[in-house]
């Protein structure tokens, strides 16, 4: 078994709903090692009160910091902060299957040449999902395999949520 630390970057501004669901995704993980970085863009009372008893498992960290308007910022600081071999992205109104980032671990710890590897997801309107042939692929056709510089240049074919770097 892999015991590769990840960190977990979650960018967020006052929007707890979705931001649960995406923490609940995490606390899902078939892999454990992980620690989740919850990174606010400012600091408000609705995202520290929705993060209180996410952060009893230690392995939560919310980090409000200074408000930009925009994700880069506190994702970048997070990952400055972060001390993980592998970072995973995750925005807050998304969530990952349970074995997300066990396969991928695996993948890069069997190719340690790999800098990223990513995977499609499925659009999801936020209700229950009773079924997953209600679920839409994002991407309807992905290259598979290494994907060159160029092609990534020309057509990005991942999604933030769905890579690890």
């Amino acid at each position: 078994m892999n015991n590769h630390l990840v960190d977990i970057v979650i960018p967020t501004y006052k929007r707890t709903d979705p931001l649960k669901v995406a923490l609940e995704s995490v606390v899902a993980q078939t892999y454990s090692n992980w620690q989740c970085w919850v990174v606010e863009d400012g600091q408000s009372k609705e995202t520290e009160a929705c993060m209180r008893p996410f952060c009893q498992d230690k392995r939560f960290i919310y980090y409000p910091g200074e408000h930009f308007g925009f994700p880069a910022a506190p994702r970048n600081r997070a990952i400055l902060a972060g001390s993980g071999e592998y970072i995973a992205m995750l925005d807050d109104d998304d969530c990952w299957l349970p074995e997300k980032l066990q396969y991928q671990v695996d993948l890069m710890s069997k190719h340690p040449e790999c800098a990223m590897v990513g995977v499609n997801g499925y659009t999801w309107s936020g209700q229950e999902i009773k079924r997953e042939d209600e679920l839409r692929l994002y991407h309807e056709k992905v290259p598979e395999g290494e994907v060159p510089l160029k092609k990534l240049l020309q057509d990005n074919c991942f999604i933030l949520s769905g890579v690890l770097i």
